[in-house]
């Protein structure tokens, strides 16, 4: 295992342990986000200025604000390892009133994407927004039945770094298609997909090579019995193919991170499937060797969006479960 990919499982599994203390009543999946921010950011944990950006968020909003969110925890900790989070706070705000011009209506998202602009250090947002608009309705008339508030995140980014929007939509569209008849699997999850398709987009070279990268380190992981979801988990390999590392030395590294995570009790167990630790394991893997401010972008885009899915999806099995024991009561 590499020494720095080891030292990154260290320092992500030391976040999470100190963050879980201090967000005691937040959300197990946003700390998780909020632990691989400060691990990619390489900045300590501050419980003091964690509690004090908590504080400017309770002084400026009223009970009911939209930012106290389930995503109020990555907000908080951009705050923190910003040098000025009252200043940081108020420029999010302003940003985040400009979203409100974007065609969805999640405020999760429009949160995702405001922290995405303001990364960028963009000098007018609406003109951005205006083009992510642009970008999300031509991924809506391509897929109108899977195309939905979690992808407009990925339209904030590409209308930052992409430039012709024709072009890049054509990219889209044939690393989508490729994906879906090269892939059989992929058929069960067109919003996986989708989602993986944005992420490639943001690389060079051709959509049919990235997407047979995409599908040999998932082969490879497989027959070394690290089995990789299917998922939304996906988009953090799409992540890794538009690297210019092989797909044998990527799976190599996700497995050794697997099994070096397994062996803490918050990764392993009860506490964590082996497809969810395997997608974290992907994700610290992203963090090597990554040197431009898109590939961060898109380590941290594609594994907060994940992890906000994957949370969706287990409050909608929850909801499931107890309607099932409910009318289970009711027949009793």
């Amino acid at each position: 295992m590499k020494n720095e990919l080891k030292m990154l499982c260290d320092t992500f599994v030391s976040n999470r342990d100190k963050l879980e203390k201090i967000f005691k009543w937040e959300n197990d999946k946003m700390t998780m986000a909020s632990s691989l921010i400060y691990t990619g950011e390489g900045v300590p944990v501050n419980e003091m200025k964690l509690n004090e950006c908590e504080n400017i968020i309770k002084e400026n909003t009223s009970v009911f604000s939209e930012l106290r969110n389930s995503v109020k925890t990555i907000l908080v900790t951009k705050m923190a390892i910003s040098e000025n989070p009252k200043a940081y706070f108020d420029k999010f705000k302003e940003v985040l009133s400009i979203t409100k011009t974007s065609i969805f209506h999640s405020v999760e998202y429009r949160t995702i994407s405001s922290l995405i602009l303001m990364e960028n250090n963009i000098e007018n947002p609406a003109e951005v927004i205006e083009k992510s608009n642009e970008i999300f309705n031509l991924m809506k008339y391509n897929h109108p039945l899977i195309t939905s508030d979690e992808d407009y995140p990925f339209a904030t980014i590409l209308a930052i770094h992409g430039n012709n929007i024709k072009i890049q939509d054509q990219e889209i569209e044939d690393c989508f298609n490729i994906a879906k008849s090269s892939i059989n699997w992929f058929r069960r999850d067109g919003n996986a997909i989708q989602s993986l398709s944005h992420i490639l987009a943001l690389g060079t070279g051709k959509p049919k090579d990235k997407c047979d990268k995409v599908l040999r380190i998932v082969d490879i992981l497989k027959e070394n019995k690290h089995p990789y979801s299917l998922g939304f988990e996906l988009t953090a390999l799409g992540s890794l193919a538009i690297k210019s590392k092989t797909a044998e030395e990527i799976a190599q590294d996700i497995m050794d991170a697997d099994d070096y995570l397994a062996q803490f009790k918050l990764f392993s167990g009860l506490y964590m499937s082996g497809e969810q630790r395997r997608m974290f394991a992907a994700i610290l893997v992203g963090m090597i060797d990554t040197n431009n401010s898109l590939e961060a972008e898109g380590f941290a885009l594609s594994s907060i969006v994940a992890i906000m899915i994957a949370q969706q999806i287990a409050m909608m099995v929850a909801m499931t479960a107890s309607v099932n024991v409910a009318a289970i009561s009711a027949t009793c």
